[in-house]
């Protein structure tokens, strides 16, 4: 099968697709009279398992290291089939939530601070480990305690990312530039107040890990390398 049938069959795009071949996550043998790639059959298995696996939250990289380690496609089936029950258990329960949500504001049905936030679960986020590493379990806890209160909302940082955006065009150290990546800074910390050395890793982290880098060019491509050089010059110039 060629690149553009399987991008039709699955709704990847073929830059998506020589990424994954790129990165050695899933390389198609090369037809030898054309020179394109020839997905098989065990090729689409293969992509199958990585968009299982995405659906669950990890990275490419992980997935990667998941897929060498696990040799028997049954028992690969088996592990995704536990992990998407325990997402579906969540989702189900997310979904209760929101119409209890619904029936509170429609009739003023009495609902519980406990009740209004059934469902959701941070305790183990993707970027837990790797925070808890760079800044100690303590900061972590702290950020997911301000986060739950609401000292920043997910609608704030997402307006911050669409805005960000529009500037990216913008030389990183222009004085626009500059005044949206305060912002952006400013939300950071009423999560966690953050030291010069700390937001500079922070940034680092936008292009150094891809879980971030796709997230973030998502609201357009070269956001999170502009906001990254935007905020280690803010970080240099603005504090100390």
């Amino acid at each position: 099968m060629k690149i553009q049938e399987v991008s039709t069959l699955t709704g990847l795009t073929k830059r998506t697709l020589h990424h994954y071949d790129k990165i050695g996550l899933l390389s198609p043998a090369k037809c030898h009279q054309s020179g394109y790639r020839d997905y098989s059959d065990d090729d689409l298995n293969q992509l199958q398992s990585i968009l299982f696996y995405k659906t669950l939250g990890l990275s490419l990289t992980d997935i990667k290291r998941i897929l060498e380690g696990d040799h028997d496609r049954l028992t690969t089936l088996e592990k995704q089939k536990q992990a998407l029950m325990k997402k579906h258990t969540q989702l189900t329960e997310m979904i209760k939530t929101i119409d209890q949500t619904i029936l509170h504001e429609k009739e003023g049905k009495h609902m519980s601070n406990e009740e209004k936030f059934k469902g959701f679960d941070f305790n183990n986020t993707e970027y837990d480990e790797e925070a808890t590493q760079l800044y100690g379990k303590e900061a972590v806890l702290t950020a997911k305690a301000n986060v739950k209160n609401g000292k920043v909302s997910q609608e704030q940082m997402h307006d911050s990312f669409k805005h960000l955006a529009t500037l990216r065009h913008l030389a990183p150290t222009s004085e626009e530039a500059q005044s949206g990546i305060k912002v952006w800074v400013d939300q950071l910390n009423r999560i966690y107040p953050y030291t010069k050395d700390m937001l500079i890793g922070v940034a680092q982290l936008y292009t150094m890990d891809e879980r971030f880098t796709e997230n973030m060019d998502q609201y357009g491509e070269g956001l999170a390398q502009f906001m990254q050089e935007a905020m280690i010059y803010y970080a240099e110039h603005q504090l100390k």
